[in-house]
C-alpha cells in the first residue's frame, strides 16, 4: 500500500511515541521494519519533505542499440545500399566486433525509410489457395521449407493448408 507524505509523517510520529517496542508497533500498523526505518532515515536527514514519493527514474530498455552504434550501422547502409539487413549486419558485425543481429538493422533501416517491406500479393485464380484434399502438391511443414519459383512463392497457411503468394503485383 502506498502512503502519503502526512501519512508517513504520522506513522513516525505515533511510532515515536507509542510506549510499545518499535517491533511491536509496526507489526500492529502492518508496516515492515525496513520499510518504516527508510522512511525514518529519511525524514531524520531532510525532513518531512523527504518524504513525499519521488518521480522513478526512467529504466534504460535493456535491448536498445546506442547511438553510436545505430549511426554506425545506418552509415555502413548508405555506403552500400544493394546490400540486405543480413549482408549489412554481418559486415558489421565483422569490422566493428559488435553483435547487431538482421532484425535491428532492418529496424533501423524501415525507421529512415531506407528499406520498404517486401510486397507480397496473393495470387489470383483458383490455384491460389491448396484445398486440404489436393495431395499431390508438397505442404511445407515449417518456414525454411518455402518452395520458390521466379514468379511465386509456395508458403504455408494457417490451418495446415497452403498457398501460393506472387511476387508481382
Amino acid at each position: 500500500m502506498r502512503y502519503r507524505a502526512a501519512e508517513k509523517l504520522e506513522i513516525i510520529r505515533l511510532v515515536e511515541q507509542s510506549p510499545l517496542p518499535v517491533r511491536r508497533t509496526l507489526a500492529q500498523l502492518g508496516i515492515s521494519r525496513a520499510t518504516f526505518y527508510r522512511w525514518y532515515q529519511r525524514y531524520r536527514v531532510r525532513g518531512a519533505v523527504a518524504l513525499a514519493d519521488g518521480q522513478p527514474a526512467p529504466r534504460r530498455v535493456w535491448n536498445k542499440l546506442p547511438d553510436s552504434v545505430a549511426a554506425a550501422v545506418i552509415d555502413l547502409a548508405l555506403k552500400e545500399p544493394e546490400w540486405s539487413p543480413r549482408e549489412l549486419a554481418t559486415a558489421f558485425v565483422g569490422q566493428q566486433q559488435y553483435f547487431v543481429s538482421e532484425a535491428s538493422v532492418y529496424r533501423l533501416l524501415k525507421a529512415r525509410a531506407l528499406i520498404t517491406s517486401p510486397g507480397l500479393h496473393p495470387a489470383q485464380g483458383r490455384r491460389s489457395l491448396c484445398p486440404a484434399h489436393h495431395r499431390d502438391w508438397p505442404v511445407p511443414r515449417f518456414a525454411r521449407d518455402h518452395v520458390q519459383s521466379p514468379e511465386l512463392i509456395f508458403c504455408p497457411a494457417r490451418g495446415g493448408e497452403a498457398r501460393l503468394v506472387t511476387t508481382e503485383p
